[in-house]
C-alpha cells in the first residue's frame, strides 16, 4: 500500500501548538504599538512639505532621551534635535524621477496619538523638477521593531493617497496625477493584512474563540466532534460575528459617527480576550459563542479604525479604503483559520486535547491579556 506523507503524532502537535499560543501571548504582552506618522505634501514646483510625527517612546528606544533622574521632557527632547532629525530622515528616502530628493531638516515641535507624546518633525525634500514619478523608502525602526508601521499620507493637490510601510513593504513607487483607484485598493487590502499580522490582540481573541470551535461539552466532559463539517461551521458562525461586528464599528468610527478614546479602547480589548479565555474554562457548556464574538468584536471595530483614522482620509477615499481595508482583515484572519483549524481536528480525539491545547492555552491567553490590560492602562495615564 502507498503511504502518504507521514504527520507528527497529535501530542506533538498539541505541543507545538500550546507553545505558539504561549510565543504569541508574550509577543503580545511584550509589544505596544508602534506608529510613525509621515504626511507628505506635494506641490507644482520641485519641493515636497513633510511632516512626520515619532513616539517619543520609539525614538528613545533608537536615541536615549531620558535625563540622569529617568525624565523624559521637552528638554531632553529638544537637546537631541540635531540626532533626531538625522536618525529619521536617514531612514527616509524620496526620489523623483529616478533622481534622490534632498532631505531638509526643519523645526521640531510635539503632539499627541491614542494618547501617547509624540515628536513632530518638520522637513522639505527638494527635487531636481517637479517629478512625475515618485518613489518612497520608508526603513525606520523596522530592524529593531518589526511590527512598526509608517501610516502615511499623501497630498497632491486635489488629489491624496494613503499607504502602510511594514517590516515586508518599505517601498512603493507612485504616479503623480493620475487617478489609480485599483492602487488605492490594493494599498487598502495590504493594510488590512498588515493590521492583523501585527495587531497580535486581535488573533489572540480569535484564537481563544476558537480552541473549542473542535469540541462540544456533554454530560459534564469535553468530546470531539464528529465531523470536520461541524467544526467548520462552528468556526464560520464565529468568524462571520466577528466579521460583521467590527465592520460596523470601524465604519463608524472612519465616519466620524462615533468614536471613542484609545485611552478607553486599548485596555477595553485586553478585557475582551481575558472574557474570552476565561469562558473557555468557567462556561465550557455555553452555546452560541457567536454571540460572544459579535458583541466583543463591536469593540474590535473601534481599535481597528485607529488605523484609518489617523490616515487622515479625505471623504472621497473612505468607501475604497474602508472596503479594501475590510478585505485585508478578513483574508488575514481567513489565514489563522486555515492553518489553525486541519490541526486541532486532527488533535480532537486526543485526550490531552482539552487540558493541555485548549486548558492551558486559555489560562496562559487569559493571565498574559489580564497583565496586558494593567500595562495599557498604566501607559494610558503616563504622559508620554
Amino acid at each position: 500500500m502507498r503511504r502518504g506523507v507521514s504527520l507528527p503524532r497529535p501530542r506533538t502537535l498539541a505541543w507545538l501548538l500550546a507553545v505558539a499560543i504561549c510565543l504569541s501571548t508574550v509577543l503580545a504582552a511584550a509589544h505596544a504599538a508602534s506608529d510613525g506618522f509621515l504626511t507628505l505634501r506635494f506641490s507644482d514646483g520641485p519641493f515636497v512639505v513633510g511632516q512626520w510625527d515619532l513616539a517619543v517612546r520609539d525614538i528613545d528606544s533608537r536615541l536615549p532621551l531620558a535625563s540622569p533622574t529617568g525624565a523624559i521632557g521637552p528638554e531632553q527632547v529638544l537637546a537631541r534635535k540635531d540626532d533626531i532629525m538625522a536618525l529619521a530622515l536617514s531612514h527616509l528616502g524620496i526620489r523623483g524621477d529616478g533622481r534622490p530628493c534632498q532631505t531638509t531638516p526643519g523645526e521640531l515641535a510635539f503632539t499627541e496619538h491614542a494618547g501617547a507624546i509624540y515628536v513632530e518633525l518638520h522637513f522639505t525634500a527638494a527635487c531636481q523638477a517637479s517629478p512625475r514619478v515618485v518613489v518612497i523608502d520608508y526603513t525606520l525602526f523596522f530592524d529593531k521593531d518589526p511590527l512598526h508601521r509608517g501610516l502615511t499620507h499623501i497630498e497632491d493637490g486635489a488629489a491624496s493617497r494613503s499607504i502602510v510601510f511594514s517590516a515586508g513593504f518599505q517601498h512603493d513607487e507612485l504616479t503623480r496625477n493620475v487617478p489609480d483607484h485599483g492602487q488605492e485598493l490594493r494599498a487598502a487590502v495590504r493594510s488590512g493584512i498588515s493590521h492583523i499580522a501585527s495587531g497580535v490582540d486581535h488573533l489572540l481573541f480569535l484564537l481563544a474563540l476558537l480552541l473549542p470551535a473542535v469540541l462540544r461539552f456533554e454530560g459534564g466532559a469535553w468530546r470531539p466532534v464528529a465531523t470536520f463539517r461541524e467544526a467548520a461551521l462552528e468556526v464560520a458562525k464565529i468568524v462571520t460575528a466577528f466579521t460583521v461586528a467590527h465592520s460596523l464599528t470601524l465604519s463608524l468610527a472612519v465616519l466620524d459617527l462615533v468614536r471613542l478614546p484609545s485611552r478607553i479602547v486599548e485596555p477595553a480589548i485586553a478585557a475582551s480576550i481575558v472574557v474570552a479565555a476565561v469562558q473557555n474554562l468557567v462556561r465550557p457548556a455555553a452555546r452560541g459563542r457567536w454571540k460572544v464574538a459579535f458583541a466583543l468584536g463591536l469593540l474590535h471595530g473601534f481599535g481597528f479604525s485607529a488605523v484609518l483614522v489617523d490616515l487622515g482620509l479625505r471623504r472621497g477615499e473612505l468607501a475604497t479604503t474602508l472596503f479594501g481595508f475590510n478585505v485585508g482583515v478578513e483574508l488575514g484572519q481567513l489565514a489563522v483559520v486555515l492553518v489553525f483549524l486541519p490541526i486541532a481536528f486532527r488533535l480532537r480525539r486526543w485526550t490531552g486535547y482539552p487540558r493541555v491545547v485548549l486548558g492551558s492555552g486559555s489560562v496562559v491567553i487569559a493571565v498574559v491579556a489580564s497583565v496586558w490590560f494593567v500595562q495599557r492602562v498604566l501607559l494610558s495615564m503616563s504622559p508620554a
